[in-house]
């Protein structure tokens, strides 16, 4: 078991069922997928972001329905799931998507249990990155062009960690 508590028989399961429900279907969308969220958990080790409390309310404040610093909702809301979902909107998207918009926003460790860590991943790889103008960008089309700078920066923000998610 990793640290969120998902044997690799049940991760294999869930990432097959996310493939499904996403359309995450060939080899380069798998792989580009499974690199990803490897690099985001540290090879399926940790369901959320390792980040301090004071440097997640810093680098998450007045973003995205963010509070300011001081709220905690930095820390609150840091990356979790396979793809670390992040903020405040990001937590009520994938919530309104499964049905209770604010299911993650009023436990946000929901997000770790072994039904939606994985599967928010794949609803994040449809759905979830936003443009300024509010347009999603799903990320198979990116995986089609065998972008996959592109979607590191979609997905990290920057390409810093390109060469670790490109091993």
């Amino acid at each position: 078991n990793n640290t969120y508590g998902i044997s690799k028989n049940d991760l294999v399961i869930e990432l097959n069922k996310t493939f499904k429900e996403f359309n995450i279907n060939t080899c380069r969308r798998k792989s580009y997928f499974i690199s990803q969220m490897a690099k985001e958990t540290e090879c399926f080790l940790y369901g959320q972001e390792k980040i301090s409390e004071y440097d997640a309310n810093k680098n998450y404040a007045s973003v995205d329905g963010n509070g300011e610093v001081e709220s905690g909702d930095g820390f609150l809301y840091r990356g979790r799931g396979g793809l670390q979902i992040t903020r405040k909107n990001g937590y009520k998207r994938y919530g309104k998507f499964i049905g209770d918009e604010t299911l993650f926003v009023k436990n946000p460790d929901e997000l770790l249990k072994k039904e939606h860590v994985i599967r928010s991943s794949g609803w994040f790889w449809q759905h979830g990155k936003l443009t300024n103008s509010g347009d999603t960008i799903p990320l198979n089309l990116k995986a089609d062009l065998g972008n996959f700078k592109r979607i590191c920066v979609l997905i990290q923000g920057s390409d810093i960690t390109f060469s670790k998610r490109h091993e």
